[in-house]
């Protein structure tokens, strides 16, 4: 495997890419795993990251949580193959779960796991979050949450963009 799921640029910013429908056709280009290795490579500061993973053509539907160094540097780039929308953070949070808040665009395949849970997700870690985690591990205990976790997840992770530090869990 040559391209990232996930990951920290240290000392500049994190990605984590989420999965979304939508039914915008599939694009003819380059896989959004390249993309995120390129900008991780290649990208000097968040900026420069938020404009190329919000502008680039890119293969399938994604949300692209990124964060920055720097107080009030999070995102969430909600893309489609042609179409993005950027919902930034409130009050130092910004979190994602799977299905778009700021694009309004409609998914003809039937409902699945995701979509039928996104919501109800969204709004537990909401609530969650009302009390700030304090560690990047009180962030994963939050995932674990048993309203929250998907039978699906294989893995949680969350990063410190300014440390460079990174927790992963299999839960």
């Amino acid at each position: 495997f040559i391209g990232a799921f996930s990951g920290i640029a240290p000392s500049r910013f994190a990605i984590t890419l989420n999965a979304v429908i939508s039914d915008e056709p599939m694009q003819l280009t380059s896989p959004v795993v390249l993309l995120i290795r390129s900008v991780f490579e290649e990208a000097k500061s968040y900026e420069e990251a938020v404009s190329r993973l919000s502008t680039t053509t890119i293969p399938c539907d994604c949300l692209l949580l990124v964060s920055g160094v720097q107080p009030g540097e999070m995102v969430v780039i909600e893309r489609t193959p042609t179409n993005n929308a950027n919902r930034i953070g409130h009050d130092g949070l910004v979190f994602v779960t799977n299905d778009y808040l700021a694009i309004d665009c409609e998914s003809g395949t039937p409902e699945n796991e995701l979509q039928a849970s996104s919501c109800g997700r969204f709004e537990r870690l909401d609530d969650l979050l009302s009390r700030r985690p304090s560690s990047l591990d009180e962030c994963l205990d939050y995932l674990c949450d048993r309203e929250i976790k998907m039978d699906i997840t294989v893995q949680q992770m969350a990063f410190n963009a300014s440390s460079g530090q990174c927790v992963l869990r299999k839960p």
